[in-house]
């Protein structure tokens, strides 16, 4: 089994090698409740190679699939268990048909960002760059940083900030 990063909210693609005419189901605990009982852990139901489901769409040895977890699931080390089975319907523990259980440890990821604005009066045409005011044609300098204090890399991330109507922003003057 390949296990990608999972991230909160975002597609992950699941690579499960297999052997044989089986059915593929799985799960993940996705409140890290111990279980596997919840309303959607249930993550794939009898996937065959090559069958339905399987995105690669061939019979090759590899059931690919894809999960989303939910914006809700816990950040902790949980279990993903995937079962390979003889017989459709399989449960997520307990007998059934012939076939393999395995759990895999995974930790679902999360970028949590936080946006800090700040302002700087740089100079004022009455004071120049002492004791300078926010006054009409104040040069200020605006600055907004943003900070990931999750578990995962944030990337192609966008500030927006919309200026006043009285403001008028100059690129490159700084």
């Amino acid at each position: 089994v390949t296990t990608p990063n999972f991230l909160r909210g975002s597609p992950a693609t699941v690579n499960v090698n297999v052997q044989g005419l089986g059915y593929l189901s799985g799960w993940i605990d996705f409140n890290d409740d111990g279980d596997h009982a919840d309303a959607g852990e249930k993550i794939v139901t009898d996937l065959r190679d090559g069958g339905a489901g399987d995105l690669d769409g061939t019979i090759n040895g590899v059931i690919q699939f894809q999960v989303t977890p939910p914006a809700t699931a816990a950040l902790t080390p949980t279990i993903a268990r995937l079962r390979y089975s003889s017989r459709t319907g399989a449960p997520s523990s307990g007998l059934w048909g012939f076939g393999e259980v395995e759990d895999y440890q995974i930790t679902i990821l999360n970028a949590e960002l936080t946006a800090t604005k700040t302002s700087f009066v740089v100079s004022d045409p009455v004071n120049g760059t002492t004791n300078q005011k926010a006054i009409p044609g104040a040069t200020v300098r605006y600055c907004i940083l943003t900070t990931n204090t999750g578990t995962a890399t944030a990337e192609n991330v966008a500030a927006v900030d919309n200026l006043p109507g009285n403001v008028t922003f100059i690129p490159g003057t700084m």
